[in-house]
């Protein structure tokens, strides 16, 4: 759990600063919650670490960030 969620964050960080380099907006914890469907609130607790996501919510996360759902499982 703790690996995907650093997984996560590492991979929102990376395409907020390029959003950021292009002259847009960071994407936040509430902007990639909102683009995969799931609570700001739940998403906060997968990067820490702290919540079990299922395969669909994982899938999900990986849309919204534009990679493939097994790039959030390499540590």
């Amino acid at each position: 759990m703790e690996a995907f969620g650093r997984q996560v964050r590492a991979r929102r960080l990376a395409v907020s600063a390029s959003a950021v380099e292009a002259g847009g907006a960071p994407l936040t914890i509430p902007g990639l919650a909102l683009r995969a469907g799931i609570n700001a609130s739940v998403l906060g607790e997968i990067e820490r670490g702290r919540v079990n996501v299922t395969l669909m919510t994982a899938r999900r996360l990986a849309q919204a960030l534009g990679i493939e759902t097994a790039a959030l499982f390499v540590e």
